[in-house]
C-alpha cells in the first residue's frame, strides 16, 4: 500500500500484488465556485454561516469536507491486515481517511473527519500567525497517555484518582507568532484520538525552550516519530537538533530534552529493542559521519520513586547502559585517530544514562566503575598467543587512550558530576593504575637491556632484574584468579600488564612478601657475598616500586591539571590506593630491611648506594603514604599517629647516619670547599661553581632535610641542620629559615608541638 500526494492536493493509491500495482486517485479537491450575487444566494450563505456558529459547536473545529491544499506530510496507519488509516496535514487541517482493499481494481476511501488543526491551536496559542511544521500518529491503545495513578502517585496527588485517555495519540510540531512577539515559539502539542468519526482533542501544549535554538518555519519542516510503546516521540528539527518529548508524564507534560545537535543528523526512526526480554523501543539516528545511532527511549510512565528506592538496576538495562558507553568510547576512538574533534559525541550521555535508571542507586554508580575497570582490565583478544613486549606496550597505549576519552566522556556528558566521590577516585584511580603498568614496563625493559649489556654505569645486574621479575610474576598470579580461564593460560607476566586495576595492588604484596623473605633468609646467610645479593635484590624491588608510582603520580598529575574540580570533587573520599594497607606494608618491609642489611655492608660506597636508592625512596613514601591516611581518613586506624612519628624517627637517624658518613668522606676534597664558599656567596654565574653546586645537590643530607621538614620530624630536622652548619654548608640562618617559614604558616599562632618551640627548648 502507498500513498501519493501531489501539489494539486490530489492523493493517489497505489497497491501492489501479484496481479500488478493498481493505481488510483481518490481525492481531487474541487474548484471553488463563485457565488452569484442574487439576493437569495448571499443571504442564503450568510443564515447557513449564523446557524452554524450558533448551533454546530464542531464548525471552528470539524471541516465538512477534506482540505483543498496540498499535503505537508503523510502518515500511513495499518489498523489490521485489510484497513489502513491515512492522516494528511496541510497548512490548514489534518485530514483522516479509512483505505480498505483492493478486490480487484476496486476499492474503498472514506474521509473519516477533517480538523481544523490550524484554527484550533490559533485560538488556543492566540497566534496572529502560525504554521504546521509536522506531526506524529500511534495507532496501538498501549500508547497509555496516562493510567490509572499508582498508590505513591496517589498520595502525592493528594489521594485524587484520575483515569486519563489511554488510545491513540497525536503529536502535533507548529511554530507562531504571538500578537506581539517578533520571533517565533516552537509549541507541542498532545491530541486524544477516538475511533470513528470524531476528531482530535487537545489534551496539553507544551513550548519548546529558546535555548534549544530551533529554527524559523522558513527553513523547512522538521521530523516527529512516535515511539513504538511509550507515549513519547522524537523530533528532528532542519538544522539538527534532536529532542525527546515525553508527552505521558502528565497532564501538563515535561519540556522536550536536546539529546544532540549536529548538522549531519539526517533522519530519525524507531525500532524494536534488540535486547532480550527487553520490551521497550530504541531510538535509532542516521547521522552522515557515524552512520546508524541507537540509544533507549525513556519510558514516561516508569515509576522513578520507586526506581529511587530500589536502585536496582535490571540485566537489560545494565547491558543496555554498558553498549552506551562502549559505542560512544569507539566513536570517540575513530575520531581521535583521524584528528577530529570527538567531545561532541558525549554531549547528552547523562541523559541517556538517567533513562536507563543508572543514577538511581548505587548498583548504577557501581556499574559506571565496572565500564571503567574492565576497559582498563581487558584481555588480549583469545588465539593472540604469548604477547611480546612491544605489542604489549601498544595494547596498554590503546587502553589509556581509551580510558582517556571515557574520562572525557564522563566529564562533557555530566556523569563524573553526579559521581559521588567514592565512585569518582575509583574512575580516576583506574587510569593511575594504567599508568603504573606502563611505567613498569618500560623499567623493566630498560633495566633488562642495561643488565645484559653488562653497562657498568647504570650498575644493574641480573639479581635486580630478576628479583622484580618475581615479584611480576607473582603479582600476575594474583590477577589471573580473578580472570577467566583461557585468558590465564598465557604467561602471569602478560596477565599482570593486562589486567592493571587487579595486579597493581597485586604487586604491592608481592613484593612486601619479597622484601620480608630477604629479611628471614638473610640472617641465617652471613656470608660477604649475600649481604651485597640482597643489595641487589632491594635494588630490583625498591626500583621496580618507584617506577610504578613515579607513573601513577604522574597520570594523576595530567589528570588533575585538566580536570582540577573533578580530582577537587574526589579529594573527600578518603586515602588514595598508594596508601592503601598493602602499600605501606611493601615500603615499611623495605625500609626495615635496609635497616637489617647496612650494618652487614662494609663499604662506605654500598651502604650509600643502598639509602640513596632504597632505603630513602622507601621512607618518603611510606612516611608519605601515612599521612595521606592521618589527614585525609575521617577516623585513621589506632595508632597510625604514633607509628608515623616512631619511623620517622627511627629510620631517619639510620639515614642520617649515612648522610653524615657521606659529607665525611669529600669533607676535606678541593671541590667541597669550593662548594660550600659559593653556597655561601649566593647565586653565581660562574660555570665551574654551577657544576660543583650541581654534585653537592646529589648528596643524601638535602633530600633527607626536606623529609624531615614536611613529616614534622623535630628532632631530625635539627640534627641536619647542626651536621649541615659543622661541615660548613650552611651558617646559623638554616635554623631561623625554618622557624620564620613555620610561623608564617601558623599566622603567628604557633602551635606547642611546633619545631620552633622545640629549637628554642633544645
Amino acid at each position: 500500500m502507498a500513498v501519493v500526494a501531489t501539489a494539486d492536493a490530489a492523493l493517489h493509491l497505489y497497491h501492489g500484488s501479484q496481479n500488478g500495482i493498481f493505481p488510483r486517485q481518490f481525492y481531487k479537491a474541487a474548484a471553488a465556485t463563485a457565488v452569484r450575487a442574487g439576493m437569495l444566494g448571499t443571504l442564503g450563505s450568510v443564515v447557513k454561516a449564523l446557524y452554524s456558529e450558533a448551533f454546530d459547536p464542531l464548525h471552528n473545529v470539524q471541516r465538512s469536507s477534506a482540505s483543498a491544499m496540498a499535503a505537508l506530510e503523510l502518515q500511513l496507519l495499518q489498523l489490521d491486515s485489510n484497513r489502513w488509516k491515512l492522516m494528511v496535514l496541510t497548512p490548514d487541517a489534518l485530514d483522516c481517511w479509512l483505505l480498505g482493499t483492493i478486490s480487484g481494481q476496486n476499492s474503498t476511501e472514506q474521509l473519516l473527519w477533517s480538523f481544523n488543526l490550524h484554527g484550533v491551536l490559533t485560538s488556543t496559542l492566540q497566534a496572529r500567525e502560525l504554521s504546521l511544521l509536522a506531526f506524529a500518529a500511534t495507532t496501538s491503545s498501549s500508547n497509555h497517555y496516562m493510567q490509572q495513578l499508582t498508590p505513591m502517585q496517589q498520595l502525592t496527588a493528594g489521594g485524587q484518582q484520575e483515569m486519563v485517555h489511554t488510545g491513540p495519540l497525536l503529536y502535533v510540531w507548529s511554530a507562531y507568532l504571538g500578537a506581539t512577539s517578533l520571533s517565533h515559539t516552537h509549541v507541542l502539542s498532545c491530541f486524544a484520538v477516538e475511533e470513528g468519526n470524531t476528531v482530535p482533542s487537545l489534551l496539553h501544549s507544551t513550548f519548546v525552550a529558546q535555548s534549544q535554538h530551533l529554527p524559523d518555519p522558513e527553513v523547512g519542516a522538521g521530523q516527529m516519530v512516535p515511539h513504538t510503546t511509550h507515549s513519547s516521540c522524537l523530533l528532528l528539527s532542519p538544522k539538527g537538533t534532536v529532542l525527546e518529548w515525553l508527552a505521558g508524564r502528565g497532564a501538563e507534560a515535561s519540556p522536550p530534552k536536546a539529546l544532540g545537535a549536529s548538522s549531519g543528523n539526517l533522519a530519525i526512526t524507531c525500532t524494536t529493542s534488540t535486547h532480550p526480554g527487553a520490551s521497550a523501543g530504541n531510538w535509532q539516528l542516521l547521522n552522515a559521519s557515524y552512520g546508524v545511532l541507537e540509544f533507549l527511549a525513556q519510558d514516561p510512565t516508569a515509576d522513578d520513586a520507586a526506581a529511587a528506592v530500589t536502585g536496582i538496576l535490571t540485566p537489560e538495562q545494565e547491558a543496555a547502559a554498558l553498549e552506551v558507553l562502549n559505542k560512544t568510547v569507539e566513536l570517540m576512538y575513530k575520531e581521535y585517530q583521524a584528528s577530529c574533534p570527538y567531545t561532541e559525541l558525549a554531549d547528552g550521555l547523562d541523559d541517556k544514562l538517567t533513562r536507563l535508571g543508572v543514577f538511581s542507586g548505587t548498583t548504577g554508580l557501581d556499574m559506571l566503575v565496572l565500564a571503567s575497570s574492565s576497559l582498563v582490565d581487558r584481555m588480549p583478544k583469545a588465539g593472540s598467543g604469548n604477547l611480546s613486549s612491544g605489542s604489549l606496550r601498544d595494547l596498554l597505549d590503546k587502553k589509556g587512550i581509551r580510558h582517556d576519552l571515557l574520562l572525557a566522556a564522563y566529564k562533557t556528558g555530566g556523569v563524573l558530576q553526579q559521581l559521588p566521590p567514592q565512585q569518582a577516585r575509583a574512575v580516576f584511580e583506574h587510569a593511575e593504575m594504567l599508568a603504573a603498568a606502563e611505567a613498569v614496563l618500560d623499567w623493566q625493559r630498560r633495566s633488562e637491556a642495561d643488565a645484559n649489556a653488562g653497562d657498568a654505569v647504570t650498575g644493574v645486574t641480573p639479581a635486580q632484574t630478576a628479583a622484580a621479575a618475581a615479584a611480576i610474576e607473582a603479582a600476575g598470579a594474583a590477577a589471573a584468579e580473578g580472570s577467566d580461564t583461557a585468558a590465564a593460560k598465557g604467561q602471569q607476566w602478560e596477565v599482570f600488564f593486562s589486567r592493571p586495576v587487579v595486579s597493581m595492588p597485586a604487586l604491592f604484596s608481592a613484593v612486601a612478601g619479597a622484601a620480608a623473605d630477604i629479611m628471614r633468609e638473610f640472617p641465617a646467610d652471613d656470608r660477604a657475598g649475600s649481604a651485597l645479593h640482597a643489595l641487589q635484590q632491594l635494588l630490583g624491588l625498591s626500583g621496580l616500586l618507584q617506577a610504578a608510582v613515579s607513573g601513577a603520580e604522574r597520570k594523576a598529575a595530567e589528570l588533575s591539571a585538566s580536570m582540577p574540580e573533578e580530582t577537587r570533587h574526589y579529594g573527600a573520599a578518603g586515602p588514595s590506593w598508594m596508601s592503601a594497607d598493602d602499600c605501606r606494608a611493601a615500603w615499611q618491609q623495605i625500609a626495615e630491611a635496609c635497616l637489617l642489611l647496612r650494618s652487614h655492608l662494609t663499604e662506605t660506597s654500598q651502604r650509600l648506594q643502598l639509602a640513596h636508592h632504597v632505603h630513602l625512596p622507601a621512607l618518603q613514601h611510606l612516611l608519605s603514604a601515612m599521612r595521606d591516611v592521618i589527614t585525609r581518613s575521617s577516623r585513621p586506624p589506632a595508632g597510625v599517629q604514633e607509628e608515623y612519628g616512631r619511623l620517622a624517627a627511627e629510620h631517619g637517624a639510620s639515614l642520617l647516619q649515612d648522610a653524615a658518613d657521606e659529607l665525611d668522606s669529600h669533607r676535606n676534597a678541593d671541590w667541597f670547599m669550593q662548594a660550600a664558599a659559593a653556597l655561601a656567596a649566593g647565586p653565581t654565574a660562574d660555570e665551574s661553581s654551577q657544576e660543583t653546586l650541581a654534585v653537592v645537590g646529589r648528596l643524601l643530607i638535602w633530600p633527607l632535610e626536606a623529609l624531615a621538614q614536611r613529616h614534622h620530624a623535630h628532632e631530625l630536622l635539627y640534627n641536619v641542620c647542626e651536621l649541615l652548619l659543622t661541615v660548613g654548608l650552611v651558617g646559623r640562618q638554616r635554623l631561623l629559615r625554618w622557624m620564620q617559614q613555620e610561623v608564617q604558616e601558623a599566622h603567628g599562632a604557633v602551635p606547642a608541638d611546633s619545631f620552633t618551640f622545640y629549637v628554642m627548648e633544645r
